[in-house]
């Protein structure tokens, strides 16, 4: 029997779906390994609701599996769960989980005298053995300050999604044995100016003296004057939330190379602020725009696309630009693939007339993509 090199094995389990993972892990050893690893790499919802008990013991019996985590998502229990805490503190001291990239924390229940007094130690233990490159909370309300500057120094990447910030609680929380310089920083909201406030206190600038990338939704004086402070540093960005045009004016990106506007459909009177910040980026190289709802480019007559040509044409770089299309959301969900294909031909024409220098010098993309391509980490 000729023996299947076990490259084309890692290959094949890489493309394969849960189910059929865990039949392969069945087969023999050579199978095992990889589907293993492919199956527990995102430990999602750990622990969920009601399999602390059963993870723990997983970990206990094979405690390799626990390396095998790269991914994982913490879903921290209500205070009153005192026994599923207690496991989870188990779970997280493991010896064999070390090898986290990145990991979620998850809740909107904790109290900020629990985080400090219970979740923290455990926390700090933890992140502290792993080699994490991303960090973040993720629908969890009332952090403490302490514990989101300190978060700050965990990982090279650092996102806060649909969570809030407590910034009176300042004090409580070990520093970690070794700082991390944060190079990428993603806040989705602005309906809480707390992150804003903090990282612009001059005593905290050492946080963010060395940020390369920012994902940021521009709605408010605090994320704006944000933005204008580390603007000398940021070579990657992207604005999600763009705000009204007279709210883009006034930054300069001197060393920025890409920018990103995600919005959900196209709206003519935010162009004078996508321009304004184009124009204020010298070396600026890739521009991309993403529209979660194709169709209304052309339910606005692509008002506004005409003077986006002009402008580039003027930059000192003349950037690339792609538009990212999709009408794949919920409204239109029932389309036929063959309409769909249609409004994009049409979408794609209307960019082109609008366009004809990028057009004609070939520096305009236009492409298709999913929804949720927008509105998640990559």
């Amino acid at each position: 029997m000729v023996a299947i090199p076990q490259e084309l094995i890692d290959a094949i389990i890489c493309e394969l779906s849960i189910v059929a993972l865990k039949s392969c892990s069945l087969v023999a050893s050579n199978f095992r390994v990889p589907s293993q690893r492919n199956l527990f790499h995102f430990a999602r919802r750990l622990p969920k609701r009601d399999n602390y008990d059963a993870i723990h013991a997983l970990m206990e019996t094979s405690p390799h599996i626990a390396s095998y985590i790269g991914h994982l998502e913490i879903h921290f229990p209500q205070h009153k769960h005192g026994v599923r805490l207690e496991t989870l503190r188990q779970i997280l001291a493991h010896l064999e989980l070390r090898n986290v990239r990145q990991c979620d924390l998850v809740s909107s229940y904790l109290s900020q005298d629990f985080i400090l007094r219970i979740v923290s130690p455990a926390l700090v233990d933890f992140i502290s053995r792993q080699p994490l490159r991303k960090l973040g909370f993720i629908d969890t309300s009332d952090i403490p300050a302490a514990l989101f500057l300190q978060c700050l120094d965990a990982a090279p990447t650092f996102y806060l999604l649909s969570s809030y910030i407590d910034p009176n609680v300042k004090e409580g929380v070990t520093p970690w044995p070794q700082r991390r310089i944060l190079d990428r920083l993603e806040l989705d909201t602005d309906s809480n100016s707390s992150a804003y406030k903090l990282l612009l206190q001059p005593e905290l600038a050492q946080h963010i003296a060395n940020l390369r990338t920012l994902v940021v939704a521009v709605d408010s004086e605090w994320s704006r004057k944000f933005i204008a402070a580390v603007s000398p540093t940021i070579q990657h960005i992207t604005f999600r939330h763009l705000a009204d045009e007279e709210r883009m004016e006034g930054y300069h990106f001197p060393v920025l190379q890409s920018v990103q506007f995600d919005l959900p459909g196209w709206r003519p009177d935010c162009m004078h602020g996508l321009i304004a910040s184009i124009m204020a980026s010298p070396v600026l190289a890739q521009i991309t725009i993403t529209l979660g709802i194709a169709r209304t480019l052309a339910s606005h007559g692509a008002g506004g696309v005409s003077q986006l040509d002009l402008a580039l044409e003027r930059h000192p770089r003349q950037p690339q630009v792609t538009w990212r299309l999709s009408d794949s959301d919920v409204y239109i969900t029932h389309m036929k693939m063959k309409d769909q294909e249609q409004r994009f031909q049409e979408a794609t024409a209307l960019l082109q007339i609008n366009m004809p220098s990028a057009h004609a010098s070939g520096r305009l993309l236009v492409e298709k993509f999913e929804d949720e391509d927008v509105w998640y980490l990559d």
